[in-house]
């Protein structure tokens, strides 16, 4: 992909998620929602792993979320983490 994310892209994406996801049982939609998840930033992560996180954020409210912020910084206040 390149630089931005058109709908082409997403669609692309998605479609080739397809079959993997049908052989796995799950949906194409439910890969992307958590492949989105590989992206947090480490200390994020680190935090979920060891029980530091915000108690509202749960896995589904996780791989629910569609616009997750690219930015570690912005990840971090759009899931309410304090600043680092």
């Amino acid at each position: 992909m390149g630089t931005g994310s058109s709908s082409v892209d997403k669609c692309s994406l998605e479609l080739s998620w397809t079959p993997s996801a049908a052989a796995n049982g799950v949906n194409a939609s439910y890969c992307t929602r958590v492949l989105r998840i590989a992206y947090l930033a480490p200390d994020i992560i680190e935090a979920i792993t060891e029980g530091r996180h915000p108690p509202e954020l749960t896995a589904n409210k996780l791989v629910r979320i569609k616009n997750l912020p690219i930015s570690w910084a912005d990840q971090r206040d759009y899931l309410g983490f304090p600043a680092t």
